[in-house]
């Protein structure tokens, strides 16, 4: 168990990292989410709507008050854990589906702390 000392401190970059990474990626790294999708058959549209609930809720794990990094992180979690089983369903390696499931896990995390 994380002492409580830490734990606050932990939580918050966590929480974090989860944020810019998810940013990151559907900003920055917008023409590898564009080619992703295209590989995946999924439409544009459904896409573009995971761009705008991602990123939503990456902007309410930064902004920090407790209900709104709950339910940002329960919208995180399952659509990491989604990617995670779409990952699986097209045989891809274990190293393509570390960052849905390292996502899933530290959602998990903050989820757990904010109900314990």
């Amino acid at each position: 168990m994380i002492p409580n000392v830490i734990t606050p401190i932990f939580f918050d970059v966590i929480r974090i990292v989860i944020a810019v990474s998810i940013l990151f990626v559907w900003i920055v790294r917008y023409d590898n989410i564009v080619q992703e999708f295209k590989t995946y058959k999924f439409p544009h549209w459904f896409r573009d709507s995971m761009g705008i609930l991602k990123c939503t809720a990456a902007t309410f794990l930064l902004i920090g008050s407790t209900p709104l990094v709950g339910s940002a992180s329960v919208i995180l979690l399952v659509l990491m854990l989604s990617a995670f089983i779409v990952h699986i369903k097209h045989s891809h390696t274990l190293i393509q589906m570390v960052p849905s499931l390292s996502l899933s896990i530290a959602n998990a995390f903050l989820l757990y702390q904010l109900i314990s």
